[in-house]
This record gives structure tokens, C-alpha cells and sequence, in this order.
């Protein structure tokens, strides 16, 4: 899983990325140093307990993708087969392209899921 995670930091914009289980728990980490790693995975965990709970009340489905704007950057989060892909950009990188950049290592992450069980 660090492999993935350290080409999709290679990319252009990305600053870094974070795989954890929706229950908050750090499956592979390649975040700034001075991220608190599993401070990052319980925040993330908790604000996708409340987004569902929303969309359940909403009627919208489950949450399959999330971005986060902020001045100096975004955080973009995508499901990817039972776990969270997340990804911080750099703020000059568009969203579609830092989009694609996440789509692509969560593909990998889920063909590699689904390799090993």
C-alpha cells in the first residue's frame, strides 16, 4: 500500500495521502511530517459518521467522495472498496486533475485489495 501511496504523492500538487478504515483506523500513511497521522484518521473517521448519517437522513445514498476547500489547499477523500483514500493538494492544483490523480490510486488500491483477499 506505501507504494501506491508514494506515486500518488510523486504526482504534481500532492502534498500527501492517507488510507484508513471508515472507523478511523491508519492503514498507510505518506502525510507532511508535521501531521498528526492518526489525529488525521479519527477527525476524517468521524466526519464521514456524520456525512452518513446525513445522506441516510437525506435519502442520498452512501458517501462515496468528499472534497474539502481551503485557502492554501484541498483535501480530497474517495471510497475505495471498504476504505478512505485521501489525498492533500497543493492549491494551485485543479480539482478535476487532483480528482483523476485519486481515482487512479484508489483503482490501484482496490485491485491490490482485492488481490491479497
Amino acid at each position: 500500500m506505501d507504494d501506491i501511496l508514494d506515486g500518488l504523492n510523486s504526482r504534481p500538487g500532492i502534498a500527501g495521502s492517507l488510507l484508513l478504515t471508515p472507523d478511523g483506523i491508519t492503514i498507510a500513511a505518506r502525510l507532511p511530517r508535521e501531521t498528526d497521522t492518526e489525529r488525521a484518521s479519527a477527525f476524517i473517521s468521524s466526519l464521514l459518521v456524520g456525512l452518513t448519517a446525513v445522506g441516510s437522513a437525506a435519502e442520498t445514498g452512501d458517501v462515496t467522495e468528499l472534497t474539502v476547500s481551503g485557502t492554501e489547499g484541498r483535501i480530497l477523500l474517495l471510497s475505495a472498496k471498504g476504505a478512505w483514500l485521501v489525498a492533500l493538494t497543493e492549491r494551485h492544483v485543479e480539482l478535476e486533475q487532483g480528482r483523476l490523480e485519486l481515482m487512479s490510486a484508489a483503482a490501484a488500491l482496490v485491485r491490490r485489495m482485492t488481490i491479497t483477499h
